[in-house]
C-alpha cells in the first residue's frame, strides 16, 4: 500500500509546549480544533511513518512504564485523553529538562484509526529556525524587518526525528528515535526513559550495549586504563571458550571485582538501555571486537595484541616502572616480519 492509499481517520488531538528554555511546560487543557488544514498537516506526518521500515518495533515493560499505564486509562475512557496526555507530556518534559542536549519541541498527541486498528501517535515537533518579516511602525512610517523565529514547527513536508506510534489494540510500538547526550554518553531516551520499552535486539546490539557501558565506566572511573580494558575483553573471551556465551555476571565481576556500587551502577545502566539478559550469545559479528586489542603509545608505537595471549607472562608482560612509565615486554618471539 502506497502512502497515498493510507486511510487515516484522526479522532482526538492535542498539542503541548515543551520548551525547556521556559523552565515550565505549557500543557493544554483542551483538544485542538481540527480544521481541514490542521487535520491535513497532522495526517501528512502520520502517513510517512505508519508503514515505514525506518520505524523500530518494540513493546512496553508494562510494570515499569507510566506511559503504558496512561494508555490503559485512555483505552477504558476516551474522556481521559486530555489528562493522560498531560501526564505523559509532563514526564517527557522532566526528562528533557534533566538532559539539556535533548531539543525543545511542541508535542502532538493524537488518537487515530488506520486499517481498522486504533493508534496513538506522539509526534515530537522539534523546533526549526525560520525567518519571518516584522513590520515596525513609527510616526506613520513602516519599517519592514526580518527576524529569526526560533520556535517554528516542521512543515508538513519535512521529516521528523522522533515519532511514536502505539497500536492501542496490540500495544505494539513503532518508534523513530534519535541519540542525544545522556549522562555523558550518546544514547536513546524515548525508549529507555520515557516509554520504557524493549526491542527484539540482535546479539550484536546486546553486545554493543554491554561493551559500550563497560568502556564508558572504565573511562569514568579508571581513566580509560588499557589493562582494565584488556582484562574485560579477556574475561569475555574466556567466557565464550568455557560456556559458548558471554556471561555478563562473570565479566562484571572481573571489571569491578568487589566494588558493589560500581557493579550496581553497571547493572542499572544496561537495564536502562533495555538489556535484561544475563548473557550474550556468540555470533560472527561479536568475536572480532574481543579477540584483539590495539594499543597505541604516546611515543608512536602501535601494537595489536591477541587477547588469548593477554595475561600469559610467557608471551606478554606490562611492567610499571618506578618513574611512572610503563614498559611492554613481548617474549618468546621466533620470527619478526614486516608489512
Amino acid at each position: 500500500m502506497s502512502q497515498n492509499e493510507i486511510n487515516i481517520r484522526i479522532k482526538q488531538c492535542i498539542i503541548h509546549i515543551l520548551n525547556t528554555e521556559m523552565q515550565m511546560p505549557v500543557l493544554s487543557d483542551q483538544e485542538i480544533e481540527l480544521s481541514h488544514e490542521i487535520e491535513e498537516y497532522i495526517f501528512n506526518h502520520l502517513r510517512k511513518y505508519i508503514q515505514n521500515d525506518v520505524m523500530k518495533t518494540c513493546y512496553f515493560h508494562e510494570e515499569r512504564s507510566n506511559v503504558y499505564s496512561q494508555i490503559q486509562l485512555l483505552m477504558k475512557d476516551s474522556e481521559s485523553f486530555v489528562p493522560a496526555t498531560k501526564t505523559m507530556a509532563y514526564e517527557l518534559y522532566a526528562i528533557m529538562l534533566k538532559h539539556v542536549d535533548i531539543p525543545s519541541a511542541d508535542v502532538i498527541f493524537t488518537t487515530f484509526e488506520c486499517d481498522k486498528m486504533n493508534y496513538m501517535g506522539i509526534l515530537k515537533m522539534n523546533y526549526k529556525a525560520s525567518y519571518i518579516h516584522y513590520v515596525e511602525e513609527d510616526q506613520n512610517q513602516h519599517a519592514n524587518q526580518i527576524i529569526k523565529q526560533r520556535t517554528a514547527l516542521p512543515t508538513d513536508s519535512q521529516k521528523l526525528d522522533e515519532v511514536i506510534l502505539i497500536n492501542l489494540d496490540t500495544k505494539e510500538i513503532k518508534l523513530l528515535e534519535k541519540r542525544y547526550e545522556i549522562n555523558g554518553d550518546k544514547d536513546f531516551y524515548l525508549s529507555t526513559k520515557f516509554l520504557k520499552c524493549d526491542f527484539n535486539k540482535s546479539n550484536k546490539e546486546k553486545f554493543d550495549i554491554v561493551n559500550n557501558t563497560l568502556n564508558s565506566m572504565n573511562k569514568k572511573y579508571f581513566d580509560a586504563d588499557i589493562e582494565q580494558s584488556m582484562s574485560i575483553k579477556k574475561a569475555m573471551l574466556d567466557s565464550v571458550e568455557e560456556k559458548g556465551v558471554i556471561d555478563i555476571n562473570k565479566v562484571a565481576d572481573t571489571a569491578f571485582e568487589d566494588n558493589v556500587e560500581l557493579r550496581k551502577e553497571f547493572t542499572e545502566k544496561i537495564q536502562e538501555k533495555g538489556f535484561e539478559d544475563t548473557y550474550v550469545a556468540f555470533e560472527a559479528a561479536v568475536p572480532r571486537k574481543i579477540e584483539k586489542q590495539i594499543i597505541k603509545t604516546d611515543t608512536g608505537i602501535e601494537i595489536n595484541i591477541p587477547m588469548d595471549q593477554y595475561g600469559d607472562v610467557d608471551f606478554l608482560e606490562f611492567v610499571n616502572n618506578p618513574d611512572g612509565t610503563i614498559s611492554i615486554i613481548i617474549k618468546s618471539i621466533q620470527k619478526i616480519t614486516g608489512r
